[in-house]
């Protein structure tokens, strides 16, 4: 599972904004009862728990951040299909949180994603490229959500 981020704002402005952080949550994987239990052949887990992540802070974001939360066999989320997301209605809730320097004050934002957000099978494109004729690394913003198919490890049901 991936979330991709960047700062917005122009490279100068950057280095007043540090120490990226980030958490993602799963809500909801849970139907209101409480503990871990089998249900379905899946593991059941207590609703709103912390992912494992890849990365969980950087220092400055000088050009994008893919925020992962690989999916093997210690994950909640291990062996979930798209069918089995909707009936648990899950929803991920990825939290980002910065330093501004600036304004001496700790920055947060949330997002939120349902199971129909998730674009199943598929990875984000490099957000940026080389210029050579001015020497610079260009980030591309309009090329945040862009992404292409790959190929699954494991075949997964999904919507039509």
């Amino acid at each position: 599972m991936r979330f991709a981020a960047n700062s917005g704002t122009p490279a100068e402005s950057i280095p007043q904004v540090y120490g990226f952080a980030s958490q993602v949550v799963s809500g909801n994987l849970l139907d209101g009862s409480a503990g871990n239990r089998q249900c379905d052949g899946h593991r059941r887990t207590p609703a709103n728990l912390a992912l494992d992540l890849e990365i969980t802070k950087i220092n400055s974001l000088a050009l994008s951040w893919t925020i992962v939360h690989p999916i093997d066999d210690k994950s909640p989320l291990y062996n979930f299909n798209y069918t089995d997301m909707v009936n648990a209605k899950m929803e991920a809730l990825v939290f980002v949180k910065a330093f501004d320097e600036v304004f001496s004050n700790t920055v947060v934002q949330r997002f939120s994603y349902i199971v129909s957000e998730v674009v199943w099978g598929a990875k984000f494109r490099i957000m940026y490229h080389a210029d050579p004729r001015h020497g610079t690394t260009v980030l591309d913003l309009d090329k945040l959500n862009d992404h292409e198919k790959v190929e699954l490890l494991s075949p997964v049901i999904t919507p039509q």
